[in-house]
């Protein structure tokens, strides 16, 4: 039975180790992420996190393969920020001739030209 114990033992202990060369990747994942990601604003935040990655070790791995794709969401904010302002000028350019009584047909204003010559006759 001791003998049981211990080779259970034994067991738990390579397992253990096996983790800690995970951990051990990890940890050095980690310092990558800290040294090429600008986007976190609080590494301690991270650091806290890093407690539970053994737990979501698969989630873990989704978020390496997603690292580039941060990176290209932090990059397409700052234009959909930039698009934004383009169309809210646009908006205001467009607003400005209508208001006039201007537009892109003509001082009438809009409809097609068939159809007003459809309800004149």
């Amino acid at each position: 039975m001791e003998v049981w114990i211990v080779e259970v033992w034994i067991m738990e202990v390579w397992i253990m180790e096996v983790w800690m060369v995970e951990v051990w990747i990890m940890e050095v994942w980690m310092v990558e992420v800290w040294i090429m990601e600008v986007w976190i604003v609080e590494v301690w935040i991270m650091e806290v996190w890093i407690i539970e990655v053994w737990i979501m070790e698969v989630w873990m791995v989704e978020v390496w393969i997603m690292e580039v794709w941060m990176v290209e969401v932090w990059i397409m904010e700052v234009w959909i920020v930039e698009v934004w302002i383009v169309e809210v000028w646009i908006m205001e350019v467009m607003c400005g001739c209508v208001a006039a009584g201007g537009g892109r047909r003509g001082a009438g204003g809009g409809g097609r030209p068939s159809e007003s010559r459809s309800a004149l006759t």
